[in-house]
């Protein structure tokens, strides 16, 4: 069984499930809420134009498409 993060979103009735074993590699990336245990993250979405959603991951990453990640809901 493959662990996944899930992101749901109230004015959509799709949702995303981004494997762990993914988000892992971006961690380091990604800014940090605590230093202390157990850590936590910021995760920026945004809605592009054509309606796509997008995770905001500063360079070298850059944003990441979520459609690979999307299922109905």
């Amino acid at each position: 069984m493959e662990l996944v993060l899930m992101l749901g979103m109230l004015d959509r009735n799709e949702a995303f499930a981004i494997p762990v074993e993914e988000m892992k590699v971006l961690l380091p990336h990604l800014s940090e809420i605590t230093k202390k245990l157990p850590k936590k993250w910021n995760i920026t979405l945004a809605l592009q134009d054509d309606g796509n959603l997008v995770m905001y991951v500063p360079e070298p990453i850059g944003h990441i498409g979520l459609n690979q990640y999307r299922f109905p809901v």
